[in-house]
């Protein structure tokens, strides 16, 4: 293999484009032989030129280049054939379509060979477009039918077409899929599927036939009543109910649709064909046939009745343009004794009431919704046409002769607020429909303005591993993270990354439950494709109400000065994607453009984005949102629980004497006498919230407290006292491994502590305390969690006075250890405040305690203290 390749490879290149100018001149000069003689060689030069090109790569392959990168010579190369490859594809569908078309032209032709031939152009075929409905989809794949069964056209020029003659839900469901060949007979079974069940259908026509029934009452036609009827029973009978197999349910349907009078009329007719005639014909086929020839019969009605109607208004206008004074409609009514009728005054007051602007006699022009609609200088075009007055709106009667008291409540001038121009000024849209007039009457009630406050929205395309789709983007910067839709997130198979547990912090310090949500990982790309990154969202199934779009006005202002806004279709859609903080920052592009409306323009990756408040007026309940945003992370179902009303039943609710019952039970069950200490396990309240390791807290006020004690001197005191606990046994160190367990990785609560000093206290000056209390900011401490149980303190003197009862004194051993009593004084002074205590409480000192030097020499490296105590 040599360069010859490359060669050739140029000179078929060549080749080929000529061949494909000269196929373009012979379909332009509507010359087939020509067209087809090029097209044959187009094919065989383009075959050709396609197995060279896979000799080029081999040898590029092969044959590197030293100064260039191979990766992009063979790149390069590659888009080249794409290129011819496309043009060849092109010139293709083009050639086809002029083949059809010249054979439908032949057919036609042949069809009268005796007639002279004329060259006739017929007007081209408009397919008809599939916007989703169900209801649609027969007569678009009648049309659409021929091309999908078409061998000679290519599925991806099938998929094309299909895309073209596509819209809304349709067009959505279609744009899912990458055009390719493979894709098409799958696009086209599952659209099947998905918009032309043959159950689905049946249910949506028998519902159809149903809807006539109830609307009734409704004023339709006769005739489109008869239409619709036929519409819907030929469409059954195409998805296989036939009126043989179900004429006994769908007679009984048709016949209760159809007006009183014209079922009175065919049960006349149906006795009268029963009797005459002897053919076993059902009664839903001669019910049709009824109703056909009444529809014919009322349309010969219809037409005779416009003809004599049209003569009537002919020979009632040539008799008027030769006598004007029979024109009654100028005339005064002269009231007659026929016509003699008693009318209070409201009712003669009601009777001149005429309308200027809709011509109605049922209200005052003044009153009037229509002109409501209209622009200021529309309606006092309207009633200056009429000849009224501009201050009482009455005819014949002139604003600076009128007599009338009519005050403006908007300007107080001489004029209705109908024609009042500072109200049309300032509130050009408040009266544009009646759905705004009575939204714009809410807000104003519930917000301080009725103007729309744009937030930050785009619109996007979001990619997963097969389908893609955009969607509209709000950019909150208040967010710490990022969400999608999960019918989003289903829509594009996304796969789940992981689990997340979040709590939600809303407007007003409302914090939710965990709540769980999974972890997707997608493409955001610009919506003409710029820019893309990839991103993990988590899913939600709603992430916020109506947001409002920008209007027309404030759109131009942008585009004017070179903004392009991709959020401001006129159709509306939810938010399906919320960017958060974590990937705000990244696509932000540090341009800012403020507009004279009072907007502000933020470029980003993804396309410009506009907030600030419009000048526009709302068309929407934006009044509403905050109420959203608080509902937003609860359930609905909260709303009437009793339990969220304070309400409860007694039944549910334990007593304060059971919860204390229920700690000393758990206390007697789990203490246990352990090598002369007591142990017992904590009584956890029921349904607790989960404890933090508060383990920050701790080091910090450890931290603290030391520098503190180091500044005033008391370090080696307090540590003292800590070392004196641990020989006795009150603290102890927690082993690292217990059983081959490494509890520095197990969870466990912290606890602060301080140091306490009272320089008055005789027996402990120098104490630690553990504050159980403690606890962070986002969490509850160790005492919120616990059952305090009965209190018995207050039992304590009770108990103590049984030991007295009837005069037996049962002896007993108070020790109260006094190792921080320094020198004989302080003992002598501790001895004597002992007895005073004591004998208030009713107690007799016998005898004093205390260890001999002997043993506390005899126990130096025993847990054991030097102690003296009372006894009484």
């Amino acid at each position: 293999m040599d360069k010859n390749c490359l060669i050739q490879r140029k000179v078929l290149r060549s080749a080929v484009t000529k061949t494909i100018s000269e196929l373009d001149n012979c379909i332009a000069a509507n010359d087939f032989p020509a067209a087809s003689l090029a097209f044959t060689k187009l094919e065989e030069k383009t075959k050709r030129l396609f197995e060279n090109d896979e000799l080029v790569i081999t040898y590029l392959s092969s044959h590197p280049d030293p100064d260039t990168d191979p990766d992009t010579i063979v790149e390069n190369e590659l888009e080249q054939n794409e290129t011819y490859r496309d043009n060849f594809i092109s010139a293709k569908v083009r050639f086809q379509e002029f083949s059809k078309i010249y054979e439908q032209k032949t057919q036609q032709l042949d069809i009268s060979p005796s007639m002279d031939r004329l060259s006739i152009n017929l007007p081209k075929l408009q397919l008809i477009d599939f916007d989703g409905n169900p209801k649609n989809w027969f007569s678009f794949w009648s049309m659409f039918q021929k091309i999908d069964e078409d061998p000679k056209i290519e599925d991806d020029v099938k998929f094309a077409y299909l895309m073209q003659t596509t819209k809304g839900k349709a067009f959505d469901f279609v744009q899912s899929y990458h055009v390719s060949k493979g894709e098409y007979k799958t696009v086209i079974k599952n659209l099947k599927t998905r918009f032309a069940d043959d159950k689905m259908l049946i249910e949506l026509y028998v519902r159809e036939l149903l809807k006539l029934i109830l609307n009734q009452s409704h004023n339709m036609s006769f005739t489109d009543l008869v239409d619709q009827l036929d519409t819907y029973l030929r469409c059954l009978e195409n998805l296989g109910v036939t009126k043989e197999k179900y004429a006994c349910m769908l007679y009984p349907l048709v016949e209760a649709s159809i007006p009183e009078q014209i079922l009175i009329a065919w049960e006349r007719e149906r006795n009268s064909i029963s009797r005459n005639s002897t053919a076993n014909t059902h009664d839903l086929d001669l019910l049709i046939q009824f109703l056909r020839s009444e529809v014919v019969s009322a349309e010969r009605l219809r037409i005779a009745k416009a003809f004599c109607a049209g003569e009537k208004d002919k020979n009632k206008t040539s008799r008027q343009k030769t006598d004007p004074s029979r024109d009654l409609s100028s005339v005064t009514p002269v009231p007659t004794a026929s016509s003699f009728v008693t009318q209070t005054k409201s009712e003669r007051r009601e009777s001149n009431i005429f309308c200027l602007f809709c011509s109605k006699k049922t209200h005052r022009s003044s009153d009037c919704f229509t002109a409501q609609k209209m622009p200021f200088q529309e309606r006092k075009e309207k009633v200056l046409k009429m000849k009224a007055c501009l201050s009482c709106l009455r005819i014949n009667c002139r604003a600076d002769r009128c007599g009338m008291s009519v005050r403006c409540i908007v300007c107080s001038k001489k004029h209705f607020p109908i024609l009042c121009p500072n109200l049309c000024r300032e509130n050009e849209n408040s009266f544009s429909s009646p759905s705004k007039t009575e939204i714009n009457s809410v807000t104003s009630n519930s917000s301080s303005g009725s103007r729309d406050v744009l937030l930050q929205t785009l619109r996007i395309r979001v990619s997963g591993p097969l389908k893609t789709k955009i969607v509209r983007c709000l950019c909150d910067s208040a967010s710490q993270r990022s969400y999608i839709n999960r019918d989003l997130a289903e829509f594009l198979d996304l796969k789940v990354d992981h689990p997340e547990f979040l709590k939600h912090s809303l407007f007003g310090g409302i914090e939710t439950e965990k709540i769980k949500h999974f972890a997707f990982k997608c493409e955001l790309q610009e919506i003409r494709g710029n820019f893309s990154c990839e991103a993990i969202l988590l899913d939600k199934e709603v992430i916020c109400g109506t947001i409002p779009k920008i209007s027309k006005s404030d759109a131009e202002c942008f585009t004017k000065n070179g903004i392009y806004l991709s959020d401001c279709e006129k159709n509306d859609s939810a938010i399906s994607v919320l960017l958060g903080a974590d990937y705000l920052g990244k696509i932000l592009t540090g341009f800012i453009s403020q507009q004279p409306n009072g907007l502000t323009a933020v470029q980003t990756y993804l396309g410009w984005v506009a907030m600030g408040k419009s000048l526009s007026y709302t068309t929407c309940s934006n009044h509403a949102m905050p109420v959203i945003s608080l509902l937003n992370g609860s359930k609905i179902c909260d709303l009437w629980s009793l339990d969220i009303l304070g309400i409860r039943d007694p039944v549910e609710n334990k007593t304060r004497k059971d919860i204390d019952d229920d700690t000393v039970s758990f206390f007697e069950k789990t203490v246990k006498f352990n090598q002369g200490r007591y142990e017992v396990n904590l009584p956890w309240v029921e349904g607790h919230p989960k404890l933090l390791d508060l383990l920050f807290q701790s080091e910090k006020r450890l931290n603290t407290m030391t520098s503190k004690l180091i500044s005033t001197g008391k370090f080696d005191s307090y540590d003292k006292i800590l070392k004196e606990w641990e020989q006795l046994g009150i603290i102890e160190p927690v082993p690292i491994n217990i059983k081959g367990v490494n509890l520095s990785q197990q969870k466990c609560r912290y606890l602060p502590h301080r140091a306490v000093f009272k320089e008055s206290s005789l027996t402990t000056k120098i104490r630690p305390v553990f504050d159980a209390s403690a606890k962070d900011e986002n969490s509850i401490s160790l005492n919120q969690c616990l059952a305090t149980g009965p209190n018995y303190i207050e039992m304590i003197p009770s108990i103590l006075n049984k030991f007295r009862k009837n005069g037996l004194g049962i002896p007993f051993m108070s020790i109260m250890f006094v190792a921080s009593v320094q020198n004989e004084i302080e003992l002598q002074r501790f001895q004597t405040i002992a007895c005073q205590v004591m004998s208030k409480a009713g107690f007799e000192l016998t005898g004093w305690v205390s260890s001999t030097e002997q043993q506390n020499q005899e126990k130096q490296n025993a847990l054991c203290l030097p102690f003296m105590g009372t006894k009484y």
